[in-house]
């Protein structure tokens, strides 16, 4: 009988001292990133909007609780020589919705491709590629290009399509890529090789290509605490410095291109910490 305790105790003060033998939670090291979105970028000319901070429903139903975000709507006035003299108006603006997505602790519910999370939200994406654009620092980054459509009902229940392109790429450590696996191989290669996790961003832009009266929420009127089922909020026209409502002004595919080729230039180097980042791939 004393034999087996004996035993007992030694199987349980071996099996206690393991827990010493498992390795150790990797440290995590943050993106390169700065979670502060611009207000101006000066080169390019284009203003930013009220910062945010909070995702959307949508985001919120599929990604983490420590997700992170900061978005930011980025607008210009398209100049007179890109209108028709007779036709110019000052309200006629370019608008970028810009936004960036930091993972918490757990990347597989904070970091996916942006195509889930577009495909949930009903969006069709009949065209993607990978484009490079030149940043100002002189870095080369490579950009997920995705041609969205999506059929919905407007205020007037008449069916319409909305016509958008979305770009976005991945920030880690100290790299960057376009491509959703390589960012996993690379995220697994660091934890094994180099003994780290690390937190993992990715930013969007996307370009509407349809014109629009641009809208905002009623500062005006009363909120209630539980929004009714399938009403709409009140809304406004958004209203330039002179007095005037913007309109955002149609684009083609390749004038979005070119304005979020630029864009995405100038916004680059203020928001990656681009000296950090030790791999820009060929993608």
């Amino acid at each position: 009988m004393t034999t087996r305790l004996v035993i007992i105790q030694v199987l349980l003060l071996a099996g206690l001292s393991s827990i010493f033998l498992l390795p150790q939670t990797p440290p995590m090291k943050d993106a390169a990133l700065i979670m502060k979105l611009p207000t101006v970028l000066t080169l390019s000319g284009w203003t930013g909007g009220a910062p945010e901070s909070d995702g959307s429903r949508e985001e919120r139903a599929i990604l983490a609780r420590d997700t992170e975000f900061a978005k930011r709507k980025y607008r210009r006035e398209v100049p007179i020589s890109e209108q028709y003299p007779s036709n110019y108006y000052s309200g006629l603006v370019d608008q970028l919705d810009t936004g960036i997505v930091l993972s918490g602790k757990d990347l597989s519910g904070s970091i996916h491709a942006l195509e889930r999370c577009l495909t949930a939200q009903g969006f069709n994406i009949p065209e993607a590629s990978t484009i490079k654009i030149k940043l100002r620092s002189g870095h080369v980054l490579p950009v997920r290009r995705l041609l969205c459509e999506k059929v919905f009902q407007d205020r007037k229940g008449a069916t319409r399509t909305a016509r958008s392109i979305a770009y976005y790429w991945f920030v880690g450590f100290n790299s960057v890529t376009s491509n959703h696996v390589k960012r996993g191989i690379k995220d697994f290669r660091d934890r094994i090789v180099g003994g780290y996790d690390q937190r993992w961003g990715y930013v969007t832009v996307t370009a509407q290509l349809d014109p629009e009266r641009l809208m905002e929420l009623d500062p005006r009127a009363p909120k209630p605490l539980v929004p009714k089922e399938g009403e709409a909020p009140p809304l406004v026209p958004i209203l330039g410095a002179g007095g005037q409502e913007l309109i955002r002004r149609p684009l083609t595919a390749p004038e979005a291109d070119h304005l979020v080729d630029e864009f995405i230039s100038d916004l680059g180097p203020d928001i990656i910490l681009v000296d950090q980042v030790k791999d820009w791939p060929e993608e």
